[in-house]
Order: structure tokens, then sequence, then C-alpha cells
């Protein structure tokens, strides 16, 4: 089942960041949690009809919830929220449909949206706790995706592009997140196609990468694959090209597709970051980020990694990519490079991104990680080995030679022939 995202334009131009301190959440001692937020409101925006009456919507409808500031007294600074966290059920006060948290304290979210009836609620957070809700607003959609079915979209505040031209070449890097809606299902291998335009919106290029989700194993084949988006779950994806310079790219149409053919299951393994993240700028001003990760669970990891995501302080995403974690080697069906962790050892990470430090405003993170099956025997190709291999050395901690756009190319051909692998286990 394909998903098509809502089809939109940006400018594509010579982007030049604003050189701004980053902003860090010092909260500081409160006395009691925040008020109610005040002004939730909330719109929608219709899905857009498939190609007939009977075949479903070629797009999600969209829901938007703003809120306002939750009053503190300004006497008791410390009491000011954090972030907000929504809820929404499908009766009043309920939350069975989703319970989720801002990464700061912007006031508006944005999902894709299943038909139903949604009663939605807004509290505030601090580090007292969390405060009491808004009064629920409620919003009924129709002519949307089926509940259950997997809809999956761009964040459309979340993009950024960046045009940079050398000598006869132009390369554009276009960054991003796609979001899996409420009440939807599992989407795996999530992808997205950039189309870029000319002019006069003729077709110059096209150029597709796969979306940066949780680790989840595949039922088929046992394998691993890092593509999946549950309800309500996030993802980054960064896509490059490259044009002669003497081709115009004005704009640039997103569209995402995505599966809920392939069965998965969860993994059993557990690493977590141990301690903080160190943030420092490198030589050229941009963001190095490193730290630790353990594994806290009872089962070998391995191919262990940790994804980054910086962004902007208008939510934009500066960067999306991942690094190995430098742990210990291990020895399965054939040699592995030093990526594995056993129960209750650390390993160490230093990840270099492309996002100016002056410009992050936050970092988010999370850790993927293959490990051992026991179910049966994991019917993996020599090019599977090979791609995994090659991953880990252009991603390992102590190297820095390899490119974002090489590392992301050898991630994608890797998910395809994973994907290749299931669809022949599948597939009748």
């Amino acid at each position: 089942m394909g998903v098509r995202a809502r089809a939109f334009l940006l400018p594509v131009g010579a982007i030049f960041l604003a050189c701004c301190a980053p902003v860090r959440l010092h909260p500081g001692s409160c006395t009691a949690p925040p008020g109610a937020p005040a002004g939730v409101a909330a719109s929608l925006i219709h899905a857009r009809p498939g190609a007939t009456p009977e075949a479903p919507p070629s797009e999600p409808a969209v829901l938007e919830v703003k809120w306002e500031a939750s009053v503190a007294d300004p006497a008791q600074t410390g009491n000011a929220p954090v972030a907000y966290v929504i809820e929404a059920g499908t009766d009043f006060g309920a939350s069975n449909v989703a319970v989720l948290e801002t990464e700061g304290t912007e006031f508006t979210y944005s999902t894709p949206i299943a038909n139903g009836t949604y009663y939605v609620r807004v509290r505030a957070r601090n580090a007292c706790g969390t405060g009491p809700p808004s009064p629920d607003i409620v919003a009924a959609v129709t002519g949307s995706m089926a509940t259950g079915t997997p809809n999956p979209l761009v964040l459309l505040e979340t993009v950024w592009i960046v045009s940079e031209r050398l000598w006869d070449t132009t390369f554009i890097r276009v960054m991003g997140r796609v979001r899996n809606g409420w009440r939807a299902s599992e989407a795996s291998f999530v992808e997205v196609t950039a189309t870029f335009e000319g002019p006069t919106e003729e077709v110059v290029g096209t150029a597709s990468t796969y979306v940066n989700g949780v680790s989840r194993r595949l039922k088929a084949s046992r394998i691993v694959t890092d593509t999946v988006l549950e309800p309500t779950a996030t993802g980054c994806f960064l896509v490059f090209a490259d044009f002669p310079a003497t081709v115009r790219v004005p704009s640039v149409e997103l569209v995402v597709t995505s599966s809920d053919t392939y069965e998965t299951e969860p993994l059993r393994g557990r690493v977590t970051v141990e301690g903080a993240i160190s943030q420092r700028a490198d030589a050229f001003g941009d963001l190095t980020a490193s730290g630790q990760v353990k594994n806290t669970g009872d089962r070998l990891t391995y191919f262990t990694e940790i994804w980054m995501e910086a962004t902007d302080a208008e939510g934009k995403l500066l960067d999306c990519g991942a690094t190995s974690v430098e742990g210990s080697s291990v020895v399965l069906d054939r040699g592995v490079p030093r990526t594995g962790l056993a129960p209750a050892e650390v390993g160490v990470f230093e990840n270099f991104t492309e996002a100016v430090f002056a410009s992050v405003n936050k970092l988010r993170y999370s850790i993927n990680w293959d490990e051992p099956e026991q179910q049966q025997p994991i019917p993996a190709t020599a090019r599977y080995w090979e791609l995994k291999e090659r991953l880990a050395a252009a991603s390992a901690t102590h190297e820095g030679a390899s490119s974002p756009r090489e590392r992301a190319e050898l991630r994608d051909a890797l998910r395809r022939e994973i994907r290749s692998i299931e669809q022949r286990l599948t597939q009748p």
C-alpha cells in the first residue's frame, strides 16, 4: 500500500544560517506544576480525494492543534512550562488515541489523521509535574484515510533546503521529518521521493531516500529494519541531489510512500544514553555531539548506532544522520566491526554533523541496533553483509573520511536489499 504525502513547493536557493547562541532549557526551581494552557483550538486540512470516487484518498487529512502559553506567576519563574502534553481520545477526557509530549515550549502540533471523532486537550509540564488539562476540543474527521492504515506525511514546518554551488555543480540537500498519524497502523519502508522542478515546473531530476524510524524485526526474514514508524511517531530524512550550475531548480515536490504489508515485531534488547551528550563546535563551526551509550538489556546488541536530529529555533531540521557506537568486536558468521555491546557494556560515539552549532536549538536522538536471532537463521545475502559492514565502517566514530551523502547512499542500498529479501519470502 502506498500513501502519498501532501504535495507542496518549496523555494530552493542559497541559505545562510543566522548566527545565534544555541538555546538550552535550564528550568529553575519550581514550586508547583503549571496551570492549564489557554486558547486551545484545532483546524483541519481536508484529505485530497483519490483518482476515482471509490478509491481511498491520495493524501490524508491533517489536524493542527494550537494553544497559548500556560500562565505562570511572574514571581515564580520556575513554574513556567518546559513542555506540553497533548492527549486525544474517542470521548471527553479519554486518552486512548494519543498521549505525546512536545520537544519544548512550542505552541502548535500537526499530524495526519484518520477518520473519526477526536477529543483533544493540552496540559503543561515542568519539573514539578504535569498540570491540569485545557477544556476538550472536538475534531470530526471524514473523507480521510481509514482507521488502521498507515498515513505518514511530511511535516512541512520541519523542512529545510540547502543549495550550495561548487565550481560548475549545484548541490542540494532536502531535510525534514515525516509523521505517522493518529489511529494509523505501523508503516514500514517509509520512503520520501523528491521531484526537482525547473522554472516552468518541468521535472529536472528526482531522488529518494528511506525515512529513519525505529528498529523492528521482520517476521519473514528475521532481519532488522530501521524504517518503521508507529502511530504518532516521527522520523527524519535527508535527500541529496546535484545539477549542473546552468540548471535552475526553484522548487521541489515531496511525496511519501510506505507499506503495511510487512509484519514486524519489536526487538528485545535495550540500549540507552549514559549520562549527558556533549555538544561543541568543530573547527568549521559545525556541531559535534559525543557521549556514551549503555546496553541495559539482557542480550547482546551489535551494529549499534545513534541517530541525531538537530533543529533550529523554528523547528526546521538542520541535520539528520547516524554514527556507529564503538563498543567491542562481535563475531557472528563473519567478522563484524566494533559495534557490539554486551549486557551492561558501555560504548562511545562521536557524531560530526552538518549543522552549524550556533544555529542549533534542539538535539533529538534515537538508538538502533541488531541483536542475535534465536528463532531461525537469517536468510541474508552476501550483498546484505557487505553493505552492513561498509556502512558500519563508514559511520564509525573514529573515521571521518566518508561524507554524509556516501553514508546515506549506503544506508538506502542496504534498506533496498533488506526489502528485496523480505519480498522474496512473503510474495507467492
